[in-house]
């Protein structure tokens, strides 16, 4: 009788175990997706946060960066081109 109780809790935390992987991988994959898409947006987009009684810049797009010249926060990206 505890031999089958045995297998029953370890196919329980298996199938536990597996659901929570699935569960993160998805969470990933969108969290992914919605970063490219953020990211590759034509729209000049700027994302602020208010702190300390201001706004601080704390994301943008690549074109927000291509248009201002600006380093976006999170990528370090600048959109100062050095021309030869």
């Amino acid at each position: 009788m505890s031999g089958n109780i045995n297998v029953l809790i370890t196919r329980y935390q298996v199938r536990y175990e597996v659901m929570r992987q699935r569960t993160e991988k998805d969470r990933l994959e969108n969290t992914i997706r919605f970063r490219m898409q953020y990211e590759d947006n034509p729209l000049a987009i700027f994302t602020g946060q208010h702190r300390y009684g201001d706004f601080v810049l704390i994301d943008c797009t690549r074109a927000a960066v291509t248009i201002t010249g600006a380093v976006n926060p999170v990528t370090r990206e600048s959109g100062h081109r050095n021309s030869m």
